[in-house]
C-alpha cells in the first residue's frame, strides 16, 4: 500500500517508516471492520450502512492525520 501512495504521488515527502505506520492504520481499521459487517443480520441495511459510514469516516480521519502529520526528531519528543 505504501508503494501505491508513492506511485500515485501521494505523501511524496513522508519518511517510508511513517508511511508505513499510516497504512497499517488503514489495514487495522479494516480488519476491525470486517468481522463487525460479517456479523451484522442480513435484514439491517440501514445499520449497515452506518456502519460501513463509521468506518468510511474512521479512514478519512486517518488520511486527513496522515496529510498533516510532520516528523519530530528524537530529542523533541
Amino acid at each position: 500500500m505504501a508503494q501505491d501512495f508513492r506511485l500515485l504521488g501521494l505523501y511524496n515527502d513522508m519518511p517510508t517508516q511513517s508511511l508505513q505506520m499510516i497504512c497499517g492504520l488503514i489495514v487495522n481499521t479494516m480488519l476491525a471492520a470486517a468481522p463487525e459487517i460479517l456479523d451484522l443480520p442480513p435484514d439491517q441495511p440501514l445499520l449497515e450502512s452506518e456502519m460501513i459510514e463509521n468506518f468510511v469516516r474512521q479512514l478519512q480521519v486517518v488520511l486527513l492525520g496522515a496529510a498533516r502529520w510532520k516528523e519530530r526528531s528524537r530529542r523533541e519528543s
